[in-house]
């Protein structure tokens, strides 16, 4: 014996019969290679959130990875967490780094970097008007500049909230000391009061200290979650004409390798996504504070008509003038798109 080895036809089996079958597997295996190929080359997005994994304003993002995973062929979104993950503070580096593919985070987290992120939250307009805009078209652009691509956005709908221990009788702010975020302070400096920087975890006890006498914050389903309606009394109305953003954001380099066909079925879920989300925000910011009012928990501090427009008006020329002054090429063109499409 020599070591090579005869393949024997089986007893029984003609030469008809035995190409037939060969032939058989040989379709077999082309049909699914095309498959397998497809599985070792299907690509994986890592995703992560500027809120912890179980927040509210994660809902839209999720449904959008289980709805790529389902239905768009060569690629899977894994979701890898939120803050622990990814800093909210240096969401642009690790995203230009690869850290994550994909992102769900809120322009005032980086607005040292790109300033002209916060238009997004003055111009109160859906996802759906402002592509009929150049909006995301220029965001993607000057964002692009940071290694950075804007995809959309799934927080729009919602509106900035006022809740403070004592009512409030006219537009101005004097005397008062609130809990803001950054972009948040010209809008309190504006109307006389004194804008304090805590982090979310200090809010709730430096209200029962009096540290601050109340705070800016989304109104919805997460004054809820953090439970701070419980040491303030009043939400001021109107509410504050700014409205929310959750930019879906993406490695530019990473996105641009995905071939064309699958940026086209994850953008049309995005879209799609987008259209949904912007009714649902409003709706459950209006569940949240109806609740709230309906248990006792809070009031409503109804500023007069003179006093409720200076108090809208004063809001958006103070985030206006405060894009423009740090970025005066592209502040004033989505000032000119808010002007066009804002509904508030």
């Amino acid at each position: 014996m020599n070591g090579t080895y005869v393949l024997k036809k089986p007893k029984g089996l003609s030469n008809f019969r035995l190409k037939v079958m060969l032939s058989f597997v040989a379709v077999l295996c082309i049909l699914c290679l095309p498959m397998t190929l497809m599985a070792a080359d299907a690509v994986v997005l890592k995703f992560a959130s500027h809120q912890p994994t179980n927040s509210y304003l994660n809902h839209w993002a999720k449904i959008f990875i289980e709805q790529v995973n389902k239905d768009v062929d060569g690629a899977k979104i894994e979701f890898l967490g939120g803050p622990e993950v990814v800093p909210p503070f240096e969401a642009m580096k690790y995203i230009n780094r690869g850290t994550v593919d994909l992102y769900l985070g809120t322009p005032g987290f980086f607005a040292g970097a790109i300033p002209v992120g916060l238009a997004s939250y003055n111009i109160f307009a859906s996802s759906a008007t402002l592509r009929t805009t150049d909006f995301f078209t220029m965001m993607d652009k000057i964002h692009r500049e940071k290694g950075v691509a804007i995809l959309g956005d799934l927080g729009r709908g919602g509106n900035l909230g006022c809740f403070l221990k004592n009512p409030l009788e006219k537009a101005d702010f004097s005397g008062l000391k609130l809990r803001t975020i950054p972009h948040l302070n010209p809008l309190v400096t504006s109307l006389g009061g004194s804008p304090v920087t805590t982090s979310p975890a200090e809010v709730y006890s430096a209200l029962e200290r009096g540290v601050v006498d109340g705070f800016l914050y989304p109104q919805g389903t997460g004054i809820i979650e953090t439970k701070w309606y419980e040491v303030v009394d009043y939400v001021v109305d109107p509410m504050i004409p700014y409205t929310g953003c959750l930019f879906v954001m993406a490695n530019a380099k990473k996105w641009d390798s995905i071939s064309q066909s699958i940026q086209e079925q994850i953008m049309s879920i995005l879209i799609e996504m987008e259209n949904q989300s912007w009714q649902w925000n409003k709706d459950d910011s209006e569940k949240a504070l109806n609740k709230l009012y309906e248990s006792g928990e809070l009031k409503v501090s109804k500023l007069p008509k003179g006093e409720a427009e200076k108090y809208s008006a004063v809001a958006k020329d103070a985030l206006w003038k405060l894009i423009i002054s740090k970025d005066s090429k592209n502040g004033p063109k989505f000032k000119e798109i808010g002007e066009k499409v804002s509904i508030q």
